[in-house]
């Protein structure tokens, strides 16, 4: 059965188990509809931020959007807009758990990049010598070397980083961002899981006793 109103409907409540076609002004206090509800125009809640699309007991299966279709909240503070192939979030940061890609993952942004934001990274101090262990467990961060500990001209010092966030087959980026004599060091890095060997090569003719600063930052690495 299908019921097809005029131009005006006010019920308190409606049950229609075949379709409904909804005139340009429609309200309803409850309804029931089993089979198909066309609308010429809007669905609206009767106020801003008046009513809910399902509930967390009752869901929607699926929504399905025409080409150029936008999701729109509060009056354009956020929109996502389809054109082509292409989802584009507009007015707003997109914050993910977890973000997994098939494809490239890019920026098109001369200032902003791809990188860690705070609350990703960490510091840590060397105690006793440059040969003791530290433990940071953050995926990027910044070490600071004990001071008083030398290391001979053209020598190699390593300690060992702990860090959960390491795994075998990562990269590891080290600079020298501060504390010492610039350009005299070598940084180096071997990963392990959970671990990673940092070493500190003194490239000057020299003795050096320093409290080199090392950034570091790791990439998440595959070999397969």
């Amino acid at each position: 059965m299908t019921i097809d109103v005029g131009t005006a409907l006010t019920l308190g409540y409606l049950r229609v188990t075949g379709e409904l076609i909804a005139p340009a002004t429609s309200v309803l206090a409850a309804a029931n509809i089993t089979g198909a509800l066309t609308v010429g125009t809007v669905v609206q809640p009767d106020a801003n931020d008046g009513a809910a699309l399902g509930t967390a007991a009752l869901q929607w299966s699926d929504l399905f959007l025409a080409e150029g279709g936008v999701i729109n909240w509060d009056n354009g503070d956020a929109t996502l807009t389809q054109a082509g192939n292409v989802v584009t979030l507009a007015s707003a940061s997109l914050a993910v758990e977890a973000l997994a890609s098939t494809g490239a993952i890019t920026s098109s942004s001369p200032t902003a990049g791809i990188g860690y934001a705070t609350g990703a990274g960490g510091t840590i101090t060397q105690q006793t010598n440059k040969g003791t262990a530290v433990e940071l467990n953050t995926i990027t961060g910044q070490i600071t070397m004990e001071a008083t500990g030398s290391i001979a001209a053209d020598t190699t010092q390593a300690f060992t980083l702990t860090n959960s966030a390491i795994a075998a087959n990562d990269i590891l980026i080290l600079m020298h961002r501060s504390g010492g004599t610039l350009g005299a060091y070598i940084l180096t890095a071997t990963p392990a899981a959970g671990s990673a060997a940092i070493q500190v090569h003194n490239a000057t003719a020299g003795a050096l006793a320093e409290a080199v600063v090392i950034a570091f930052a790791v990439i998440k690495s595959v070999v397969a």
